[in-house]
């Protein structure tokens, strides 16, 4: 009897144990599943990743492989364009070599010349020799006159147009934008940001570059032509306001019997007449700037050479003398 119980125990026992070893079994071999999915969703993404690299490895290899072509490129495009100047230079320069050498050659031999007069004794010959050499200067610089002007002078031109905008109120302006002239009524100009408010100045539309030729007719008792930057300052009565009273500009002012240049405040006198146009020339790139009075003929009144560092907007100054 006591046997038959024990077995019993022991049937039952064994029951629960192998119960209990299979739901082990089962959560074991559940949680063996998880992670078998756990490491092939891993191995997915790796494998993503190494996709990712490889296609941005080869991305920024053709990246770099083309920045490196377009390197080349430009070097070899910087290479042609010095080469290019360096030619157009030296030829320029080689041309004004063999004009200095011809002027010195001519030098040489007007010397020799003089050098013989001076030991002759027939004055007369000397000074009829001498109104010859003084006439032969006068039509070569009539022809360097004409010369700069063939070279200036080209097929495109345009009228230059004054801007509206700029002009003081006591200014007014005619012929289309052409014409200024003084008033003593204010013009109904509208509020602008670009109109000079104390001195009477206006600029004109059309922004100069390149090489500009210009000319400038004018009546009364004297005319103030002037070059400036589109920086200059408009408002109040300072000299950067005004043309020719600081870096930002240039002045040429013209009277009948005499004319005065004007650049940061600074005036250089002129004592020679001008006539009733006024020629103007620009060569930015070549930083000149030319006045010529223009007549019968041209003549060259002033020059002034400097760096020019942005386009130039012409400008003139109106006041009641």
């Amino acid at each position: 009897m006591l046997d038959l119980e024990m077995w019993s125990v022991i049937s039952a026992l064994g029951e629960c144990l192998a119960s209990y070893f299979w739901g082990e079994h089962q959560e074991s071999q559940k949680k063996i599943q998880d992670r078998e999915k756990e490491i092939q969703e891993l191995r997915r993404v790796v494998d993503s990743l190494k996709r990712s690299a490889l296609a941005a490895l080869e991305d920024s290899e053709r990246s770099f492989t083309e920045l490196i072509c377009s390197i080349e490129r430009r070097r070899s495009e910087v290479k042609e364009l010095i080469r290019a100047q360096e030619k157009a230079e030296v030829s320029r320069a080689e041309g004004l070599l063999e004009q200095l050498e011809q002027k010195v050659a001519e030098l040489r031999r007007r010397d020799a010349e003089l050098e013989q007069l001076s030991h002759t004794e027939d004055h007369i010959h000397f000074l009829q020799h001498l109104k010859t050499q003084v006439s032969e200067l006068k039509d070569r610089q009539q022809d360097i006159c004409k010369e700069e002007m063939d070279k200036i002078s080209g097929d495109d031109s345009c009228q230059l147009m004054l801007d509206p905008n700029t002009a003081q109120e006591y200014l007014c302006l005619s012929e289309e934008n052409r014409k200024v002239t003084i008033s003593s009524k204010v013009q109904l100009y509208p509020d602008h940001s670009d109109r000079f408010t104390f001195f009477k100045q206006v600029l004109c539309r059309e922004a100069l570059s390149g090489a500009c030729y210009w000319e400038v007719e004018w009546s009364g008792k004297w005319v103030r032509i002037a070059v400036s930057y589109k920086g200059i300052s408009r408002k109040g009565d300072g000299n950067e306001c005004l043309f020719g009273g600081s870096d930002q500009s240039w002045r040429f002012d013209c009277t009948p019997s005499s004319c005065c240049f004007i650049h940061n405040d600074h005036s250089t006198d002129i004592p020679v007449p001008c006539s009733s146009r006024v020629g103007v020339h620009l060569d930015h790139n070549a930083g000149t700037l030319s006045f010529y009075s223009v007549y019968d003929k041209m003549t060259l009144l002033h020059r002034v050479q400097a760096t020019f560092t942005q386009p130039f907007y012409l400008g003139f100054i109106c006041w009641i003398i």
